[in-house]
């Protein structure tokens, strides 16, 4: 059985914020490895994405470190993997990044690594590695193959033995939620069983309850996870109030999932734990930063700076973790209310 706990942080705000300003400046020369000819660069990092939060919470750890970051519009080719590279190949010619450091689409630059020049950094691991957690069911495969628990699966010859809807059923790839649906009847389930095809997909019972998310970064010995729990969440999924909590377990379930598969770079891991009991189940994988890394930052837990300093070789900033710790998505909590 596990139990999730919180902290509650009593240092005043304001206090940490006038650190964190002095901490910048004072930091700001030795962030930038040594031996390294910065000038031959026109950046220090590429972020290939622009538009989604994400990306600018990426950025904006970054730049708070005194590093030189650039964004690239990629809506036009998001979906589409070779128009995606070919935009890549022009914006690194554009921006002569040291390190390219992707927040959705890492996959595709791994599948064409070759293509793209050799002294430029990218702190992510291989396409097959990638795919193994982002994968739905690749995921909970390997989960039980290291006796994680997850919530009650069904094969599809099984659906007839479902005795509570609704169900949670999900396709195997998808994005910000999109491909997890949440059918009322065994009708509806059919259909989406039907709809599938042979890309594979998972149905599972729906536990009561409330989800929490551990978000790790891993690369070679080095590993640190911090976890938040969410207080209130979209359709889909998406969090827009978290809170930062200690869950020892969930973080050792985490690490024990990389280090199974061996895989170096940032990743994200949803569980729900159930109401009553306490008890945790695993989830999802999400070989990427998550949708609560301004909770992780605003704790004293900065992914893209880690990411950054390990991948270039230095040695890591210390982590002070706050818990108790509340973030918000303003413009999503705004448009939830507005719909009531």
């Amino acid at each position: 059985m596990v139990f999730i706990t919180e902290k509650c942080s009593t240092k005043v705000g304001c206090y940490f914020g006038f650190r964190t300003f002095f901490r910048i400046f004072a930091t700001r020369k030795t962030t930038k490895p040594k031996g390294n000819r910065m000038d031959d660069y026109g950046c220090d990092v590429l972020v290939p994405e622009r538009g989604h939060r994400i990306c600018g919470l990426v950025i904006d750890a970054l730049r708070s470190q005194g590093l030189r970051c650039e964004d690239m519009d990629a809506s036009d080719v998001f979906w589409d993997e070779f128009g995606y590279i070919r935009l890549l190949k022009r914006r690194i010619s554009e921006c002569r990044p040291r390190m390219i450091m992707p927040v959705f689409r890492s996959e595709f630059i791994a599948r064409h690594r070759e293509e793209l020049p050799r002294d430029i950094i990218y702190p992510f691991d291989s396409a097959e590695k990638i795919h193994r957690l982002d994968d739905k069911v690749s995921a909970s495969a390997l989960c039980t193959k290291l006796g994680i628990p997850q919530p009650r699966m069904y094969a599809d010859d099984e659906v007839g033995e479902i005795k509570q809807f609704p169900v949670v059923f999900k396709r195997s790839s998808g994005l910000n939620g999109t491909g997890i649906y949440m059918p009322r009847t065994e009708e509806a389930l059919r259909k989406l069983i039907a709809s599938s095809g042979n890309k594979g997909h998972l149905v599972m019972d729906f536990v009561e309850g409330y989800d929490c998310c551990v978000d790790a970064v891993r690369w070679g010995n080095f590993f640190h996870a911090e976890a938040y729990r969410v207080l209130l969440q979209k359709k889909r999924g998406l969090s827009v109030i978290r809170r930062t909590v200690m869950a020892s377990a969930l973080v050792e379930w985490v690490r024990r999932i990389l280090d199974e598969v061996d895989y170096q770079g940032v990743c994200g891991a949803d569980f729900r734990v159930e109401r009553e009991t306490g008890k945790a189940y695993f989830l999802e994988c999400n070989p990427r930063f998550s949708g609560g890394l301004r909770s992780q930052i605003g704790a004293g837990f900065n992914q893209p700076f880690i990411l950054y300093q390990l991948a270039s070789g230095m040695k890591p900033t210390e982590v002070h973790f706050h818990r108790g710790r509340f973030s918000c998505e303003w413009d999503d909590l705004r448009k939830l209310l507005l719909r009531r």
